[in-house]
């Protein structure tokens, strides 16, 4: 899994499964992305077929940008409790 798509996943984790500030969270999230990309010297080249498994289905589409939204909206919720 590509470095930012994996560290995306983790941040949101981390975000939501906190018990500190959200600020906080997201500054120590901020040090660990620049660490890791600081610590790397690869690269990686997508592959022409990489996006033929994608939907173009635009209700598809809807429904997996509606589940990621709804991720979110509890990630910021349990952050404000």
């Amino acid at each position: 899994m590509p470095i930012f798509i994996q560290s995306d996943i983790e941040a949101h984790i981390a975000l939501r499964d906190t018990d500190k500030s959200l600020k906080g969270t997201a500054k120590d999230l901020v040090y660990l992305q620049k660490d890791r990309l600081e610590g790397t010297n690869e690269t990686e080249i997508a592959i022409p077929d990489i996006y033929d498994n994608l939907t173009y289905n635009s209700k598809q589409i809807n429904e997996i940008l509606i589940v990621l939204t709804n991720e979110l909206a509890a990630t910021l919720e349990m952050n404000v409790h």
